[in-house]
């Protein structure tokens, strides 16, 4: 409707994942180019998560665009399928007549075409969209599927795209052989205001718009507020923004037109991330104050009354600080958190790390018990937590150390599984996407 009066051949910010719309900033560029690096050496299992509406869909698109001519790709956009329905698929895509209805001849027949493929020069990756609802018995079909190899590397190469629900359904104790079998565990990330600026610029770009920019500096900010940095709210919000600047026959999309359109989808702008750590801090600048104010009144001439009363305030607050080292140091999880936040900030994206487990914001005992615990394990002063989110919800991510190569990280991972489960080693380049800090 309103593309002929800002100058647009197509639609901007229409939902479907089109090519031609790809945005390669915010580490989506990054993260496609590790994709095809890990599909064509045959890394095996890879998996993909991020947020609804995080740009997974895209991405997936861009892979089956980007592969390369010898690449034979089998793409499920639907997962729910029973284990004989993937099988049936597989035999379709690839060509091949059953001939009994045992699963084990069935896969036997599979792998002989694989192999065939593989003699050929040819490389055949299973994509599969929305992973996260695919049933478990499907899924353990998959980590069977995964083991298939030629000697020198996997004869099918799996790639499985879900939200975020993926991760913690291969938590789960019956997949952890499938879990363990994931050689590339990768993030989609959220977009910030900057890149909220940038996307739009791009999709209008590519949408045939060549002139000055369409939407303010507060309308951006605005839009990437409410839109919490997931692409597909920053279109919805955009398309409805600039349909309110159109019927207003205004050539510029304002903070109005943006609040219009926020009205519209019902989105709720959350509180920013730099408001939850200004409030953190000036929580912990008070306690200090406190502290240091009933240790004042305790050493003056006041009444014994009044130092019992110090006494036992000061110990409330020691109570209630997550405190990690010391039970008696009431600022010490906020000293955590400002160490951790320094040293992920000074860390290249190439440094490894142990990721050892996600703990929901309001359970601060059992966050308190796991730094203890990783403390006993691998020794006092290297674990580092982050603001995240599981579900939606408020967590702390875990970590076990900063190191120079995997060799180093992978031994930390191996003396921590001895007692906690479930540990990765990652980067902290791909984990960033999932850190919520502020930015500088």
């Amino acid at each position: 409707m309103y593309l002929e009066f800002f100058g647009l051949k197509s639609p901007p910010f229409r939902l479907t994942a089109h090519p031609d719309f790809f945005f390669s900033g915010a580490g989506r560029g990054a993260l496609l180019d590790a994709l095809l690096y890990a599909v064509t050496s045959g890394e095996g299992l890879i998996k993909v998560t991020g947020e609804v509406g995080a740009g997974k869909t895209m991405l997936c698109r861009m892979l089956l665009e980007r592969l390369p001519s010898y690449v034979v790709a089998i793409f499920l956009p639907n997962p729910v399928l029973s284990e004989d329905e993937l099988l049936l698929t597989l035999a379709d895509e690839l060509k091949i007549q059953f001939h009994s209805d045992r699963a084990s001849q069935k896969i036997r027949l599979i792998e002989e075409t694989l192999i065939a493929k593989y003699a050929a020069g040819r490389q055949v990756v299973l994509i599969v969209d929305e992973a996260h609802a695919m049933p478990q018995g499907t899924l353990e079909l998959i980590r069977l599927l995964s083991n298939l190899d030629s000697g020198h590397q996997k004869l099918l190469q799996i790639v499985l795209f879900g939200q975020l629900e993926l991760d913690e359904i291969l938590q789960q104790d019956q997949l952890r052989a499938l879990r363990e079998r994931v050689s590339y565990s990768l993030a989609v990330p959220v977009l910030n205001s900057a890149e909220v600026a940038d996307y739009l610029a791009c999709r209008l770009f590519a949408a045939g718009h060549h002139g000055n920019a369409i939407f303010t500096p507060v309308a951006v900010k605005h839009i990437a507020e409410v839109a919490q940095g997931l692409s597909r709210r920053v279109n919805l919000l955009a398309d409805k923004a600039m349909l309110a600047a159109f019927s207003e026959h205004s050539t510029l999309v304002t903070l109005k037109h943006a609040k219009l359109a926020e009205r519209e989808c019902e989105y709720a702008a959350p509180i920013s991330i730099e408001r939850y750590w200004l409030a953190l801090l000036l929580v912990l600048t008070f306690a200090i104050s406190v502290g240091a104010w009933h240790f004042l009144s305790s050493n003056s001439a006041a009444s014994s009354e009044k130092v019992a009363n110090s006494v036992r305030v000061t110990a409330l607050t020691s109570t209630s600080a997550s405190h990690v080292h010391s039970s008696s140091s009431e600022n010490a999880m906020g000293e955590l958190i400002l160490q951790s936040r320094a040293r992920i900030k000074a860390a290249e994206a190439s440094s490894i790390t142990v990721l050892v487990s996600k703990i929901p914001s309001q359970k601060s005992e059992q966050l308190k018990s796991l730094i203890t615990e990783i403390n006993q394990l691998i020794g006092p002063g290297r674990v580092i937590i982050y603001p995240t989110k599981i579900n939606g919800v408020s967590a702390w991510g875990v970590l076990a150390g900063l190191y120079p190569d995997r060799q180093r990280a992978q031994t930390v991972k191996n003396r921590l599984q001895q007692k906690l489960r479930g540990t990765q080693v990652q980067t902290i380049g791909v984990l960033r996407s999932e850190m919520l800090l502020p930015r500088d």
